[in-house]
């Protein structure tokens, strides 16, 4: 799966979690009463459609059973009439179509994620348990030698003692 469709998918799946969250210990009419959480609700389902439209066609095209279509129309609604939302097909929408859809998205994360893992290294690649990771570096390095001058000779460094214990020169 291109990494686009995997942070689209992410997005998706993290909204519809926050959208069954918020829901959680809820009922129908606590939507009418609580602004919070009608702003809530919505902005969560705004973000399903957002991702959904900026999955591939070709990732949408090979998972013909997520509605796609349904849930890019409902992100067009949700935006563009916003001044007329149904609370109860949002309602619908959070409590039924959302875990409904984080079942089926979850498994395609899941499964890209088991696809990308690299094949594990057989025992005569591994380290033996004494190495050190560390890389060795060479003398006049950044972390061996220390500061070096162009001319090869290092930098001499003074504290701030010594630089400001010299008296200054004075003009006569």
């Amino acid at each position: 799966m291109k990494p686009d469709n995997r942070v689209r998918l992410r997005h998706m799946v993290d909204a519809l979690k926050s959208a069954i969250r918020f829901t959680k210990g809820r009922r129908r009419e606590d939507l009418d009463g609580d602004e919070m959480l009608a702003f809530a609700l919505v902005h969560a389902l705004q973000i399903v459609g957002e991702a959904a439209s900026k999955v591939s066609a070709e990732t949408r095209n090979q998972r013909p059973a997520i509605p796609w279509a349904t849930l890019i129309g409902m992100r067009h609604r949700l935006v563009h009439a916003y001044f007329d939302v149904n609370f109860d097909i949002l309602w619908t929408t959070a409590i039924e179509a959302a875990p409904a859809l984080l079942a089926q998205i979850e498994p395609l994360l899941e499964s890209d994620r088991l696809a990308r893992r690299p094949p594990a290294l057989s025992p005569r690649h591994r380290r033996p348990s004494g190495a050190s990771s560390r890389r060795r570096r060479l003398p006049g390095s950044r972390r061996g030698g220390g500061r070096r001058s162009l001319l090869g000779d290092p930098l001499i460094r003074r504290t701030d003692k010594e630089r400001f214990s010299e008296a200054p020169a004075t003009a006569n």
